[in-house]
Protein backbone atom coordinates (compact mmCIF):
# COMPACT_ATOMS: atom_id res chain seq x y z
CA UNK A 1 0.00 0.00 0.00
CA UNK A 2 3.06 2.53 1.04
CA UNK A 3 4.64 1.68 -2.42
CA UNK A 4 1.85 1.88 -4.71
CA UNK A 5 0.84 5.35 -2.52
CA UNK A 6 4.07 6.87 -2.70
CA UNK A 7 6.29 5.68 -5.29
CA UNK A 8 3.57 4.04 -7.84
CA UNK A 9 5.34 3.85 -10.91
CA UNK A 10 8.18 1.18 -9.97
CA UNK A 11 5.21 -0.66 -8.57
CA UNK A 12 3.12 -1.30 -11.29
CA UNK A 13 6.86 -1.81 -13.08
CA UNK A 14 7.29 -5.03 -10.74
CA UNK A 15 4.29 -6.20 -11.25
CA UNK A 16 4.35 -6.86 -15.35
CA UNK A 17 6.26 -10.20 -13.80
CA UNK A 18 3.30 -11.41 -12.19
CA UNK A 19 1.17 -12.09 -15.60
CA UNK A 20 -2.11 -11.37 -16.65
CA UNK A 21 -3.28 -10.66 -13.17
CA UNK A 22 -1.99 -9.47 -10.29
CA UNK A 23 -3.27 -9.65 -6.33
CA UNK A 24 -1.92 -7.91 -3.34
CA UNK A 25 -3.47 -6.50 -0.30
CA UNK A 26 -3.77 -2.61 0.42
CA UNK A 27 -4.18 -3.35 3.96
CA UNK A 28 -6.44 -5.59 4.90
CA UNK A 29 -8.43 -5.34 1.28
CA UNK A 30 -7.30 -8.06 -1.61
CA UNK A 31 -6.64 -6.07 -4.68
CA UNK A 32 -6.33 -7.10 -7.89
CA UNK A 33 -4.92 -5.79 -11.44
CA UNK A 34 -5.74 -7.15 -14.33
CA UNK A 35 -2.72 -6.95 -17.51
CA UNK A 36 -4.82 -8.29 -19.95
CA UNK A 37 -7.08 -7.10 -22.59
CA UNK A 38 -9.71 -9.92 -22.16
CA UNK A 39 -9.60 -9.35 -18.50
CA UNK A 40 -9.81 -5.41 -18.77
CA UNK A 41 -12.53 -5.46 -21.10
CA UNK A 42 -14.35 -8.05 -18.39
CA UNK A 43 -13.67 -5.26 -15.83
CA UNK A 44 -14.90 -2.48 -18.15
CA UNK A 45 -17.93 -4.38 -19.72
CA UNK A 46 -19.35 -7.79 -18.91
CA UNK A 47 -18.68 -7.46 -15.26
CA UNK A 48 -18.73 -3.65 -14.39
CA UNK A 49 -22.40 -4.17 -13.40
CA UNK A 50 -20.75 -5.93 -10.35
CA UNK A 51 -18.47 -2.95 -9.70
CA UNK A 52 -18.81 0.18 -8.20
CA UNK A 53 -16.36 3.44 -7.88
CA UNK A 54 -15.19 3.25 -4.96
CA UNK A 55 -16.36 5.66 -2.73
CA UNK A 56 -13.56 7.24 -1.03
CA UNK A 57 -12.19 7.94 -4.38
CA UNK A 58 -15.25 9.78 -5.68
CA UNK A 59 -16.03 11.40 -2.43
CA UNK A 60 -12.97 13.36 -2.98
CA UNK A 61 -14.00 14.44 -7.15
CA UNK A 62 -17.47 15.05 -6.40
CA UNK A 63 -16.14 18.12 -3.63
CA UNK A 64 -15.32 19.95 -6.64
CA UNK A 65 -17.35 18.50 -9.48
CA UNK A 66 -20.37 17.49 -7.47
CA UNK A 67 -22.89 14.41 -9.03
CA UNK A 68 -21.00 15.03 -12.31
CA UNK A 69 -20.56 11.92 -14.50
CA UNK A 70 -17.52 10.81 -13.10
CA UNK A 71 -18.72 10.14 -9.94
CA UNK A 72 -22.30 8.87 -10.70
CA UNK A 73 -23.43 5.64 -11.24
CA UNK A 74 -26.49 3.71 -12.91
CA UNK A 75 -29.77 5.19 -14.16
CA UNK A 76 -28.34 8.40 -12.77
CA UNK A 77 -25.02 8.43 -15.04
CA UNK A 78 -26.59 6.63 -17.88
CA UNK A 79 -29.59 9.76 -17.72
CA UNK A 80 -26.41 12.23 -17.48
CA UNK A 81 -24.51 10.84 -20.17
CA UNK A 82 -27.25 10.63 -22.80
CA UNK A 83 -27.77 14.32 -22.67
CA UNK A 84 -24.05 15.15 -22.40
CA UNK A 85 -23.10 12.96 -25.70
CA UNK A 86 -24.39 15.44 -28.33
CA UNK A 87 -22.37 18.34 -27.40
CA UNK A 88 -19.51 15.94 -28.80
CA UNK A 89 -20.57 15.03 -31.91
CA UNK A 90 -18.51 16.35 -34.51
CA UNK A 91 -20.68 18.89 -36.21
CA UNK A 92 -20.39 20.51 -32.22
CA UNK A 93 -16.69 20.01 -32.72
CA UNK A 94 -15.59 21.64 -35.79
CA UNK A 95 -16.60 24.96 -33.68
CA UNK A 96 -13.90 24.33 -31.74
CA UNK A 97 -11.25 25.29 -34.00
CA UNK A 98 -11.69 28.56 -33.76
CA UNK A 99 -10.32 28.78 -29.77
CA UNK A 100 -7.70 26.06 -30.36
CA UNK A 101 -6.45 28.07 -33.06
CA UNK A 102 -6.65 31.56 -31.25
CA UNK A 103 -5.52 30.35 -28.03
CA UNK A 104 -2.09 28.77 -29.29
CA UNK A 105 -1.48 31.52 -31.66
CA UNK A 106 -1.64 33.63 -28.45
CA UNK A 107 0.78 31.47 -26.54
CA UNK A 108 3.20 31.59 -29.32
CA UNK A 109 3.16 35.59 -29.90
CA UNK A 110 4.15 35.71 -26.48
CA UNK A 111 7.21 33.53 -26.39
CA UNK A 112 10.12 34.74 -27.55
CA UNK A 113 13.59 33.18 -28.71
CA UNK A 114 16.11 32.25 -26.43
CA UNK A 115 14.27 32.60 -23.71
CA UNK A 116 13.24 29.57 -20.84
CA UNK A 117 9.40 28.60 -19.87
CA UNK A 118 8.39 25.83 -17.78
CA UNK A 119 6.47 23.49 -20.80
CA UNK A 120 4.19 21.87 -17.89
CA UNK A 121 3.17 24.99 -16.48
CA UNK A 122 2.36 26.66 -20.16
CA UNK A 123 0.77 23.80 -22.01
CA UNK A 124 -1.28 24.14 -18.30
CA UNK A 125 -2.03 27.37 -19.10
CA UNK A 126 -2.94 27.05 -22.56
CA UNK A 127 -5.51 24.34 -22.15
CA UNK A 128 -7.36 25.66 -19.04
CA UNK A 129 -7.61 28.51 -21.46
CA UNK A 130 -9.24 26.48 -24.35
CA UNK A 131 -11.41 24.68 -22.00
CA UNK A 132 -12.38 28.09 -20.66
CA UNK A 133 -13.42 28.42 -23.96
CA UNK A 134 -14.90 25.41 -25.34
CA UNK A 135 -16.83 24.12 -22.21
CA UNK A 136 -17.78 27.55 -20.62
CA UNK A 137 -17.73 29.95 -23.62
CA UNK A 138 -15.56 32.59 -21.22
CA UNK A 139 -12.16 33.96 -22.01
CA UNK A 140 -10.20 33.59 -19.10
CA UNK A 141 -8.18 36.26 -20.14
CA UNK A 142 -10.53 38.61 -19.32
CA UNK A 143 -11.34 36.88 -15.53
CA UNK A 144 -7.74 37.27 -13.87
CA UNK A 145 -9.49 35.39 -11.07
CA UNK A 146 -10.69 32.51 -12.64
CA UNK A 147 -7.19 31.50 -14.25
CA UNK A 148 -6.23 31.80 -10.35
CA UNK A 149 -8.87 30.08 -9.36
CA UNK A 150 -8.67 26.81 -11.88
CA UNK A 151 -5.07 27.01 -11.04
CA UNK A 152 -5.39 26.24 -7.25
CA UNK A 153 -8.17 23.96 -7.70
CA UNK A 154 -6.20 22.11 -10.20
CA UNK A 155 -3.43 21.87 -7.44
CA UNK A 156 -5.87 20.68 -5.11
CA UNK A 157 -7.29 18.11 -7.38
CA UNK A 158 -4.13 16.54 -7.72
CA UNK A 159 -2.55 16.82 -4.27
CA UNK A 160 -5.49 15.68 -2.68
CA UNK A 161 -7.20 12.65 -4.61
CA UNK A 162 -4.52 9.97 -4.33
CA UNK A 163 -3.95 11.02 -0.64
CA UNK A 164 -4.41 8.54 2.70
CA UNK A 165 -5.57 11.03 4.87
CA UNK A 166 -7.52 14.31 3.68
CA UNK A 167 -8.04 16.76 6.40
CA UNK A 168 -11.38 18.19 6.37
CA UNK A 169 -12.43 21.30 4.49
CA UNK A 170 -13.00 23.51 7.22
CA UNK A 171 -9.22 23.02 8.80
CA UNK A 172 -7.93 26.59 8.36
CA UNK A 173 -4.83 25.69 6.41
CA UNK A 174 -3.60 28.09 3.94
CA UNK A 175 -4.16 25.45 1.47
CA UNK A 176 -7.64 24.96 2.42
CA UNK A 177 -8.63 28.35 3.00
CA UNK A 178 -7.19 29.26 -1.41
CA UNK A 179 -9.49 26.09 -2.20
CA UNK A 180 -12.41 27.30 -0.50
CA UNK A 181 -12.18 30.69 -2.34
CA UNK A 182 -11.50 28.93 -5.99
CA UNK A 183 -14.30 26.31 -5.38
CA UNK A 184 -16.61 29.05 -4.19
CA UNK A 185 -15.83 31.35 -6.98
CA UNK A 186 -16.56 29.14 -10.18
CA UNK A 187 -19.57 27.89 -7.94
CA UNK A 188 -20.96 31.77 -8.40
CA UNK A 189 -19.84 32.34 -11.89
CA UNK A 190 -21.44 29.04 -12.98
CA UNK A 191 -24.55 29.44 -11.36
CA UNK A 192 -24.79 33.26 -12.54
CA UNK A 193 -24.05 32.13 -16.01
CA UNK A 194 -26.31 29.43 -15.68
CA UNK A 195 -28.86 31.73 -14.97
CA UNK A 196 -28.45 34.69 -17.32
CA UNK A 197 -28.54 31.75 -20.27
CA UNK A 198 -31.58 30.54 -19.12
CA UNK A 199 -33.01 34.41 -18.69
CA UNK A 200 -31.54 34.96 -22.64
CA UNK A 201 -31.11 31.73 -24.42
CA UNK A 202 -28.48 32.06 -27.02
CA UNK A 203 -27.02 29.40 -29.98
CA UNK A 204 -23.50 29.68 -28.17
CA UNK A 205 -21.67 26.57 -29.49
CA UNK A 206 -19.90 26.00 -26.07
CA UNK A 207 -20.30 23.11 -24.04
CA UNK A 208 -22.57 24.73 -21.24
CA UNK A 209 -24.82 26.05 -23.72
CA UNK A 210 -25.55 22.83 -25.82
CA UNK A 211 -25.76 21.15 -21.81
CA UNK A 212 -28.72 23.90 -20.80
CA UNK A 213 -30.57 22.69 -24.39
CA UNK A 214 -30.09 19.14 -23.89
CA UNK A 215 -33.10 16.86 -22.80
CA UNK A 216 -33.27 13.26 -22.45
CA UNK A 217 -35.48 12.23 -25.70
CA UNK A 218 -34.65 8.57 -24.75
CA UNK A 219 -35.82 8.46 -21.00
CA UNK A 220 -37.95 11.09 -19.44
CA UNK A 221 -37.98 13.76 -21.97
CA UNK A 222 -36.84 16.20 -19.56
CA UNK A 223 -34.00 18.65 -19.57
CA UNK A 224 -31.10 19.33 -16.74
CA UNK A 225 -31.60 21.13 -13.55
CA UNK A 226 -29.25 23.89 -12.71
CA UNK A 227 -27.87 22.18 -9.97
CA UNK A 228 -26.59 19.16 -12.78
CA UNK A 229 -25.68 21.29 -15.54
CA UNK A 230 -23.60 23.55 -13.51
CA UNK A 231 -21.38 19.90 -12.05
CA UNK A 232 -21.11 18.62 -15.43
CA UNK A 233 -19.74 21.92 -16.76
CA UNK A 234 -17.11 21.67 -13.81
CA UNK A 235 -16.42 18.08 -14.46
CA UNK A 236 -15.96 18.79 -18.24
CA UNK A 237 -13.99 21.66 -18.14
CA UNK A 238 -11.76 20.57 -15.61
CA UNK A 239 -11.00 17.62 -17.15
CA UNK A 240 -10.97 18.93 -20.22
CA UNK A 241 -7.77 20.50 -19.52
CA UNK A 242 -6.04 18.77 -16.82
CA UNK A 243 -4.95 15.39 -18.27
CA UNK A 244 -4.46 17.35 -22.17
CA UNK A 245 -1.85 19.20 -21.08
CA UNK A 246 0.21 16.78 -19.22
CA UNK A 247 0.14 14.66 -22.20
CA UNK A 248 1.18 17.70 -24.43
CA UNK A 249 3.72 18.59 -22.05
CA UNK A 250 5.21 14.63 -22.40
CA UNK A 251 5.31 14.71 -26.16
CA UNK A 252 7.33 18.00 -26.23
CA UNK A 253 9.52 16.60 -23.81
CA UNK A 254 9.85 12.82 -25.60
CA UNK A 255 10.37 15.16 -28.82
CA UNK A 256 13.85 16.57 -27.41
CA UNK A 257 15.37 13.07 -26.79
CA UNK A 258 14.58 11.69 -30.35
CA UNK A 259 16.14 13.90 -33.65
CA UNK A 260 14.79 11.97 -35.94
CA UNK A 261 11.00 11.65 -34.41
CA UNK A 262 11.13 15.01 -34.93
CA UNK A 263 12.77 15.66 -37.98
CA UNK A 264 10.22 13.20 -39.16
CA UNK A 265 7.36 15.17 -37.11
CA UNK A 266 8.53 18.83 -38.51
CA UNK A 267 8.29 17.68 -42.35
CA UNK A 268 4.93 16.63 -42.43
CA UNK A 269 3.35 19.70 -40.05
CA UNK A 270 5.49 22.09 -42.75
CA UNK A 271 4.22 19.97 -45.84
CA UNK A 272 0.27 20.26 -44.30
CA UNK A 273 0.65 23.27 -43.14
CA UNK A 274 2.45 25.76 -46.04
CA UNK A 275 2.39 29.01 -43.89
CA UNK A 276 -0.89 28.26 -42.24
CA UNK A 277 -2.57 27.63 -38.65
CA UNK A 278 -3.71 24.34 -39.05
CA UNK A 279 -7.10 23.23 -38.16
CA UNK A 280 -9.77 19.91 -38.04
CA UNK A 281 -9.80 20.01 -42.01
CA UNK A 282 -5.67 19.42 -42.21
CA UNK A 283 -5.76 16.49 -39.63
CA UNK A 284 -6.10 13.96 -42.89
CA UNK A 285 -2.40 15.48 -43.51
CA UNK A 286 -1.20 14.94 -40.15
CA UNK A 287 -0.75 11.16 -39.98
CA UNK A 288 2.18 11.13 -38.44
CA UNK A 289 1.57 13.72 -36.33
CA UNK A 290 -1.45 11.70 -34.64
CA UNK A 291 0.76 8.77 -34.64
CA UNK A 292 3.63 10.29 -32.12
CA UNK A 293 0.61 11.62 -29.24
CA UNK A 294 -0.71 7.98 -29.69
CA UNK A 295 2.68 6.85 -28.83
CA UNK A 296 3.18 9.91 -26.14
CA UNK A 297 -0.37 8.48 -24.09
CA UNK A 298 0.76 4.97 -24.50
CA UNK A 299 4.17 5.72 -22.20
CA UNK A 300 2.85 8.67 -20.10
CA UNK A 301 -0.73 7.71 -20.13
CA UNK A 302 -2.19 11.38 -17.60
CA UNK A 303 -4.76 8.83 -16.39
CA UNK A 304 -2.35 6.57 -15.25
CA UNK A 305 -5.18 4.76 -13.29
CA UNK A 306 -8.79 4.26 -13.36
CA UNK A 307 -10.95 4.92 -10.62
CA UNK A 308 -10.62 1.95 -8.07
CA UNK A 309 -13.51 -0.56 -8.17
CA UNK A 310 -14.90 -2.10 -5.35
CA UNK A 311 -16.16 -5.77 -5.79
CA UNK A 312 -20.32 -5.59 -4.89
CA UNK A 313 -21.07 -9.12 -6.32
CA UNK A 314 -19.06 -12.33 -6.53
CA UNK A 315 -17.66 -12.89 -10.05
CA UNK A 316 -14.74 -14.91 -11.22
CA UNK A 317 -11.67 -13.07 -13.09
CA UNK A 318 -8.53 -14.69 -14.49
CA UNK A 319 -9.15 -17.85 -12.82
CA UNK A 320 -9.18 -15.99 -8.92
CA UNK A 321 -12.69 -15.88 -6.81
CA UNK A 322 -13.79 -12.25 -6.53
CA UNK A 323 -15.84 -11.60 -3.65
CA UNK A 324 -17.66 -8.05 -2.01
CA UNK A 325 -15.17 -5.50 -0.85
CA UNK A 326 -12.33 -6.69 -2.57
CA UNK A 327 -10.78 -4.27 -5.18
CA UNK A 328 -10.35 -4.18 -8.72
CA UNK A 329 -7.46 -1.57 -10.18
CA UNK A 330 -7.07 -0.96 -13.60
CA UNK A 331 -3.57 0.79 -14.84
CA UNK A 332 -3.15 1.60 -18.02
CA UNK A 333 0.34 2.75 -17.16
CA UNK A 334 0.94 -1.18 -16.35
CA UNK A 335 -1.16 -2.40 -19.90
CA UNK A 336 0.47 0.08 -22.25
CA UNK A 337 4.03 -1.39 -21.09
CA UNK A 338 2.73 -5.13 -21.33
CA UNK A 339 5.65 -6.42 -23.31
CA UNK A 340 3.44 -8.81 -24.88
CA UNK A 341 1.22 -6.05 -26.10
CA UNK A 342 4.24 -4.09 -26.97
CA UNK A 343 7.92 -5.12 -27.81
CA UNK A 344 10.24 -2.94 -26.47
CA UNK A 345 7.52 -1.33 -24.17
CA UNK A 346 9.99 1.61 -22.84
CA UNK A 347 10.97 2.76 -26.02
CA UNK A 348 9.36 5.42 -27.68
CA UNK A 349 8.21 4.45 -31.42
CA UNK A 350 5.30 6.21 -33.23
CA UNK A 351 5.31 3.60 -36.16
CA UNK A 352 3.04 1.43 -33.61
CA UNK A 353 0.34 3.53 -34.66
CA UNK A 354 0.74 3.20 -38.13
CA UNK A 355 -2.60 1.98 -39.74
CA UNK A 356 -1.47 -1.58 -40.31
CA UNK A 357 0.71 -2.26 -36.95
CA UNK A 358 -1.99 -0.38 -35.05
CA UNK A 359 -4.88 -2.70 -36.04
CA UNK A 360 -2.81 -5.53 -34.34
CA UNK A 361 -2.97 -3.78 -31.20
CA UNK A 362 -5.93 -5.85 -29.09
CA UNK A 363 -9.15 -3.97 -28.51
CA UNK A 364 -8.13 -3.04 -24.33
CA UNK A 365 -4.72 -3.22 -25.05
CA UNK A 366 -4.55 0.59 -25.38
CA UNK A 367 -6.67 2.27 -22.93
CA UNK A 368 -5.70 6.34 -22.31
CA UNK A 369 -9.30 7.39 -22.46
CA UNK A 370 -10.63 4.29 -20.25
CA UNK A 371 -13.20 1.81 -22.37
CA UNK A 372 -16.29 0.51 -22.11
CA UNK A 373 -19.69 2.46 -21.69
CA UNK A 374 -17.48 4.58 -19.31
CA UNK A 375 -14.77 5.39 -21.84
CA UNK A 376 -13.84 9.23 -21.36
CA UNK A 377 -16.87 11.37 -23.23
CA UNK A 378 -14.32 13.80 -24.58
CA UNK A 379 -11.75 11.75 -26.38
CA UNK A 380 -13.25 12.92 -29.33
CA UNK A 381 -12.10 16.55 -28.64
CA UNK A 382 -9.11 15.00 -27.20
CA UNK A 383 -8.03 13.53 -30.33
CA UNK A 384 -8.84 16.40 -32.24
CA UNK A 385 -7.04 19.28 -29.86
CA UNK A 386 -3.75 17.22 -28.59
CA UNK A 387 -2.24 17.19 -32.46
CA UNK A 388 -2.96 20.24 -33.88
CA UNK A 389 -1.80 22.26 -30.69
CA UNK A 390 1.59 19.81 -31.42
CA UNK A 391 1.47 20.79 -35.08
CA UNK A 392 0.83 24.53 -34.75
CA UNK A 393 3.35 24.85 -31.62
CA UNK A 394 6.06 23.37 -34.14
CA UNK A 395 5.30 25.35 -36.92
CA UNK A 396 6.68 28.13 -35.38
CA UNK A 397 9.48 27.05 -33.50
CA UNK A 398 11.61 23.85 -31.89
CA UNK A 399 12.39 23.14 -27.86
CA UNK A 400 14.73 22.30 -26.24
CA UNK A 401 15.47 20.83 -22.65
CA UNK A 402 16.95 24.18 -20.78
CA UNK A 403 19.24 21.60 -19.09
CA UNK A 404 19.64 19.05 -21.53
CA UNK A 405 20.93 16.60 -18.23
CA UNK A 406 17.86 16.86 -16.83
CA UNK A 407 16.21 13.70 -16.19
CA UNK A 408 12.65 13.16 -16.18
CA UNK A 409 11.16 12.40 -13.07
CA UNK A 410 7.45 11.67 -12.61
CA UNK A 411 4.91 12.50 -10.51
CA UNK A 412 2.11 10.22 -10.15
CA UNK A 413 -1.13 11.93 -8.48
CA UNK A 414 -4.61 12.59 -10.49
CA UNK A 415 -2.69 12.75 -13.64
CA UNK A 416 0.98 11.74 -14.34
CA UNK A 417 3.01 14.80 -14.38
CA UNK A 418 6.31 15.86 -14.80
CA UNK A 419 8.10 16.01 -10.83
CA UNK A 420 9.67 19.80 -10.71
CA UNK A 421 8.42 21.09 -14.15
CA UNK A 422 9.75 20.77 -17.62
CA UNK A 423 12.04 24.16 -18.20
CA UNK A 424 12.66 24.36 -21.97
CA UNK A 425 14.50 27.00 -24.11
CA UNK A 426 12.70 28.27 -27.34
CA UNK A 427 13.82 28.55 -30.48
CA UNK A 428 12.18 30.00 -33.25
CA UNK A 429 12.34 28.34 -36.97
CA UNK A 430 12.96 29.65 -40.14
CA UNK A 431 11.35 32.86 -41.02
CA UNK A 432 10.95 31.03 -44.53
CA UNK A 433 8.70 28.42 -43.07
CA UNK A 434 5.92 30.72 -41.18
CA UNK A 435 3.20 32.20 -42.41
CA UNK A 436 2.88 36.62 -42.54
CA UNK A 437 1.11 37.69 -39.90
CA UNK A 438 -1.99 38.05 -41.77
CA UNK A 439 -2.06 34.59 -43.20
CA UNK A 440 -2.08 33.06 -39.85
CA UNK A 441 -4.65 35.23 -38.26
CA UNK A 442 -7.23 34.68 -41.20
CA UNK A 443 -6.65 30.31 -41.36
CA UNK A 444 -7.08 30.84 -37.22
CA UNK A 445 -10.65 31.50 -38.33
CA UNK A 446 -11.09 28.48 -40.82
Amino acid sequence: MVQLSFNPLPFLDSLQQYGDLSYFRMFKIRAFAPNHPDLVREVLTTQRHRLRKLPRDTRAVSQLTGRGILVTEGDEWLRQRRMIQPAFQPRHLASFARPIAEETERMLDRWEPGTIVDMADEMADLTMKMAARMILGVRLDERADLVSGARILSEAFISENRTILRLPDWVPLPHQRRKRWAMALYDQFLRETIAERRLNPHEGDDVLSLLLKAVDVEGDGRGMTDEQARDEAMTLFTAAFHANSMALAFTLYLLTQHADVEEKLLEEIDGASRGSVLGPADLSRLPYTQMVVKESLRLYPPAWALFTREVTEEFELGGYRLRPGNWVMVFPYLLHRNERLFADPTRFDPSRFAPDREQQIPQYGYIPYGGGPRVCIGNTMSSMQLPLILANVLRRCRLRLAHPEQRLRIQASLALRPRGGLPMTIEMREPSKLAPPALQRSSAAE
